[in-house]
């Protein structure tokens, strides 16, 4: 995390002189779970993964152990953008069977493709874990999108646009032929938690951590980490889903939509859509106290309010 402190942006790039490049880097790293039991009981109980998954490995999890994978990726010299500052916009994640916590892997990441955005430009770091016993193919692809934010840029730039397509919840949640729409119960979130979380994962980054870190970079409050919301809703979802497949493919998309700022409370609502070739289910962590309320309101003074928006979303198939 020290090293992010003083990465900084390359000067022709941050100028706006030059489109920025990725280098062709790769970090590997072997995992033992068997040696990470204690871990991986930490983290179960922070994110509140079911008791009758215990043998399996919390999908969530390689995500984080991802993050700190990837750091000599950002922090080195030849990757272009600032270490601090960038925001995880989303990642997708196939498995072609759930890992068991009897199991060893090898985790490898590498940067992946360039994009430019309305707000400055989007990369991404591609991860694969294969199983040590049979490393023919990986049993997990993940693939994690980063904004930097850049004002000044070249006039013409030959990267594509970032045009990612959107995970329709809030469509499907407005439409009444679902199979089933369900609501959790309100989950807590506070500064303790991030604290704890930071300290399980390594993911130190002041926004997290304190009111006065958090102000240093922008935000009034600290907010909760995006790895962490994203492994409690899923933990939500599969803690009602007792006879899932764990041992077929299964694809993870999440997208991050806007910060939780701490100390808060949201649910996760679930849909499953009952007109699609492939069954997907749709779910987001959306405010405490929205009740499927998707019209405009009016305020006194004339203004209008839009609906609240997920905090983040994540579709399965």
């Amino acid at each position: 995390m020290l090293k992010l402190l003083f990465k900084k942006t390359h000067p022709k790039v941050k100028q706006g002189l030059v489109e920025p490049e990725l280098p062709k880097m790769s970090v590997s790293k072997d995992v033992d779970f068997t040696m990470q039991i204690a871990h991986l009981k930490r983290y179960d109980a922070m994110t509140g993964w079911p008791e009758h998954f215990a043998d399996i490995v919390h999908p969530a999890y390689l995500a984080m152990r991802a993050l700190t994978l990837q750091e000599p990726l950002i922090s080195d010299h030849k990757q272009p953008f600032a270490g601090l500052g960038l925001v995880h916009m989303g990642n997708k994640m196939h498995y072609t069977r759930m890992l068991k916590k009897s199991e060893k892997i090898t985790l490898s990441c590498a940067f992946g493709q360039l994009w430019e955005h309305k707000l400055g430009w989007v990369f991404s770091v591609n991860t694969q874990a294969y199983a040590q016993d049979d490393p023919s193919q990986p049993v997990m692809t993940l693939e994690s999108h980063y904004l930097y934010r850049q004002q000044r840029k070249p006039e013409k730039s030959q990267l594509p646009q970032y045009l990612p397509e959107k995970i329709p919840f809030m469509q499907y949640a407005s439409e009444s032929q679902l199979v089933e729409h369900k609501k959790s119960s309100k989950i807590t979130v506070d500064n303790s938690l991030a604290r704890s979380y930071a300290r399980l994962s390594g993911d130190y980054n002041p926004i997290h951590l304190f009111t006065w870190s958090a102000r240093l970079f922008g935000f009034k409050q600290p907010i909760i980490h995006g790895m962490w919301t994203k492994a409690r809703v899923l933990s939500t979802w599969f803690s009602q889903h007792q006879t899932f497949a764990v041992d077929q493919p299964c694809t993870i998309d999440v997208q991050f939509m806007r910060f939780i700022s701490l100390p808060n409370t949201f649910t996760v609502h679930a849909v499953q859509v009952a007109k699609t070739e492939q069954q997907k289910i749709y779910l987001a962590s959306m405010p405490a106290d929205w009740n499927k309320n998707l019209s405009t309101t009016q305020a006194a003074d004339g203004t209008v309010i839009e609906p609240p928006k997920p905090f983040m979303q994540i579709s399965i198939s």
